[in-house]
């Protein structure tokens, strides 16, 4: 029995040992990736993926951990070891599913946390063989590394390590193989991209990594990417572009406006537009002789009227610069209107695009913007006996208000109406939309030494006003492209220019009449200039179908062309003398080698910065400060070997300057002026001087130096330094003054005027670029 009994014994032990033996291995579905098999197992079968079962082992295992990511099941580090298979996984060429099943796990690694998706971009060798994914010759492999960079991009490092392993330049040369296709399902608009790829069609997937990678790079990476790649891009994306705005006029979705700001950003450092010479200008506007320009400045520039010139000829500039239909009233309203957008302003002292950029954002493709982009306007007699203007949009349903609406393609039609009832249609910043008046305009710029030039059209019908009587802040010069024109202007009211970017006051314009004197009436006909200073009242109307003045084989119809020399802040005499301070006191401080954070330091700056307002309140009462520089005028560098400077008294006026601000600079003006801001946390009145920090910008500003950028908080640390001891920083004030009239260099502020100037001109050249690539090749 007890034989009988052990050898029953031994055969239920063996009996279990069987059963143990015969339950099958964990399998790859019951492996957490936490689990110690799994990284072993799939390493083993990544060493020989010949045989099928290996392959199909793989799979299951990516699959099994790629739910389990899905599921929430992970949302800390990766699991030890995986990082370094998944080059080896996404570089499969044996089989796909294992590619695309690498590609879909690191997307959603990459989801699950930052310190994942961080983790996953510090290996160099993963991030490249996701990139070289990109090209890879199925369809399937390629989109799902797309997807996953899409995944990864979400993190601000991910996209800098994607940048630095050429991602951007893999998926522009990927997209540069297709053919665009769009097309319109229930109004949203789809790209469809027909690739030289096994599977067919390339998802819109590519195209959103390129613009998410290119939308959120520095301006360094920028200029970094091949000529040749961003131009081949470009082709294809203005093409989606224009078929995006084909199919969705008169609404904007997401994916228009984030393809508008990437064919802004790649175009931005092209050259997009090349300058009108400013010697051919001033031949075609002033004449031939070299005196004409001298002649123009010293008598009329800023200060009076005049008809330049008559008829026009094969050396027309101008003309030749303008590409509007000469043809129908309606022509020439669709030649000006065609397939213009939006264009968002610049700040006067924005000179990093890239900021404008990101304050622009969602707004760069929109449709025009009433009251910014473009108004619709006729002067005529008003219930209360005055004339006024009349907006014909502020009759429309779907415009709210007369400012800042959009308008649609329904009411871009709707200006044909308009302008059969008597409307002037006046649209602003051409010189961002058409490239031959962006030519034209930066030619102006140089010619009169100033960082751009603006520019309007308008079309009026006959017997009709557009504008009501109104004064500009900036000069105009008027080119008659079409039909005729009379022009009323009258004198200033006073001598002092008024401001860029100051409140239009009563004192210049009123309905009686402008200043001393009579007003000028000018007749324009195609091809004629007519200059208007700045602060001149004026008002212009176009003669009925039955005037005389019409019988002359003109259009019955105007279209004239302004070209307004905007005078910025930094750029008035008042700048130059601000720079010329700016430059002395930086040469001193550099003589004087004081540490920064020195008392006598922190003083010294209080009593520079109290004589650059000083100098301000002499701009406010002093009608020289006010007008234009001309040091970097385009026309001192072609003067026939004359001296230049003397033609234009700019030595002079210089030393008149520097005159003006010993005798007239107030300390006890500028310290009541300056405290009663900060008291009242008045910035409009130190506003004007914040461009100053552009001559020493921040990332070049030693630590404890004063900060332009936020003036009143700068002056409400430095101002207690003068209480009870008045005196002394009074006599510190005046000693500062003495130096600086005396010792002030004219070459010295010229450089770095030059150089403040030559920040502005590429900020503007940059945007004038990419404003003009979204209105190439309008329909």
């Amino acid at each position: 029995m007890e034989g009988g009994t052990r050898s029953s014994s031994r055969r239920k032990r063996t009996k279990k040992r069987k059963r143990g033996r015969e339950s099958p291995p964990r399998s790859a579905s019951d492996a957490s990736p936490d689990d110690t098999y799994f990284f072993p197992i799939l390493m083993a079968c990544c060493c020989n993926l010949d045989p099928p079962c290996c392959r199909r082992m793989v799979d299951r295992l990516l699959r099994s951990h790629l739910a389990f990511v899905r599921a929430g099941g992970r949302s800390g580090a990766l699991p030890p070891g995986l990082l370094s298979l998944l080059p080896l996984l996404l570089n499969q060429k044996r089989s796909r599913d294992v590619a695309v099943l690498a590609a879909e796990m690191v997307g959603a690694m990459a989801l699950c946390s930052l310190e994942s998706n961080e983790e996953i971009v510090s290996d160099g060798a993963t991030v490249r063989a996701l990139v070289a994914a990109l090209g890879n010759r199925s369809t399937a492999v390629a989109t799902a590394a797309c997807n996953a960079i899409l995944d990864l991009s979400a993190a601000p490092l991910a996209r800098e390590q994607l940048r630095k392993s050429l991602a951007v330049e893999k998926l522009l040369s990927v997209l540069h193989q297709v053919v665009n296709k769009p097309a319109s399902d229930g109004g949203s608009y789809h790209f469809k991209m027909a690739a030289t790829m096994e599977g067919g069609l390339l998802p819109s997937s590519f195209l959103e990594a390129a613009v998410v990678l290119i939308n959120t790079c520095n301006n360094d990476f920028l200029e970094s990417i091949p000529g040749e790649a961003t131009r081949e891009f470009l082709l294809l994306a203005k093409e989606l572009w224009l078929g995006c705005r084909r199919v969705q006029r008169g609404s904007v979705s997401p994916s228009r406006q984030d393809l508008a700001e990437t064919i802004f950003r790649l175009s931005m450092n092209q050259d997009g537009f090349t300058s009108c010479p400013p010697d051919l200008l001033r031949t075609c506007i002033f004449g031939r002789e070299e005196s004409g320009f001298e002649n123009f400045i010293l008598a009329h520039w800023e200060n009076s009227p005049v008809l330049l010139r008559s008829g026009s000829g094969d050396d027309d500039a101008i003309s030749n610069c303008c590409d509007f239909s000469s043809g129908s009233m309606d022509a020439a309203l669709e030649s000006i209107l065609r397939g213009s957008v939006s264009c968002p302003p610049v700040s006067s002292d924005e000179l990093d695009i890239l900021s404008f950029l990101e304050e622009a954002r969602g707004s760069l493709g929109v449709d025009l913007r009433y009251g910014q982009d473009i108004r619709v306007v006729r002067t005529q007699e008003l219930d209360s006996g005055c004339k006024g203007e009349v907006h014909f949009f502020g009759k429309l349903s779907g415009l709210t208000s007369v400012d800042d609406s959009a308008l649609t393609g329904d009411h871009v039609l709707k200006c044909r109406k308009a302008v059969e009832d008597g409307y002037t249609v006046a649209l602003r910043g051409l010189e961002f939309r058409s490239k031959g008046i962006a030519e034209l305009c930066d030619g102006m710029a140089a010619l009169f030494g100033q960082p751009s030039v603006g520019a309007n059209i308008y079309l009026t019908p006959p017997g009709s006003q557009g504008l009501s009587r109104h004064y500009d802040d900036h000069c105009v010069f008027v080119y008659q492209l079409l039909g005729m024109k009379r022009w009323v202007v009258s004198p200033r009211s006073t001598p002092l220019l008024p401001r860029l970017y100051e409140p239009l006051g009563s004192s210049f314009c009123s309905e009686s009449g402008g200043g001393h004197g009579e007003a000028m009436e000018f007749f324009l006909r195609q091809g004629d200039i007519l200059y208007i200073p700045r602060g001149c009242p004026h008002e212009a109307f176009t003669p009925a179908t039955n005037d005389p003045e019409s019988q002359l084989g003109m259009s019955t119809f105007s279209l004239h062309l302004t070209l307004g020399i905007e005078v910025e802040p930094p750029f008035e005499w008042e700048g130059f003398a601000h720079v010329a301070l700016h430059c002395w006191s930086e040469n001193q401080r550099e003589e004087e080698h004081r540490p920064v954070d020195s008392a006598a330091m922190t003083l010294s700056s209080l009593v520079v910065n109290l004589l650059h307002v000083a100098i301000g309140l002499i701009g406010d009462r002093n009608p020289i400060f006010r007008k234009a520089c001309m040091v970097l005028s385009a026309s001192l560098h072609s003067s026939g070997g004359r001296n230049p400077s003397s033609v234009f008294n700019l030595a002079s006026i210089f030393g008149n300057m520097i005159a003006c601000i010993d005798a007239q600079s107030d300390f006890s003006e500028a310290l009541e002026k300056t405290e009663d801001a900060v008291s009242r946390k008045d910035g409009l009145f130190l506003h004007r001087l914040r461009w100053l920090r552009l001559l020493l910008p921040r990332e070049r500003r030693p630590a404890g130096r004063f900060d332009f950028d936020d003036l009143l908080e700068a002056f409400d640390e430095l101002l207690p330094l003068t209480r009870g001891q008045i005196g002394p920083v009074e006599a510190m004030f005046a000693e500062t003054k003495r130096k600086f009239c005396r010792f002030a260099a004219f070459e010295d502020a010229r450089r770095s005027f030059e150089l403040l100037q030559r920040g502005y001109r590429k900020t503007r050249s940059q945007y004038t670029n990419g404003m003009l690539a979204l209105h190439s090749g309008s329909t």
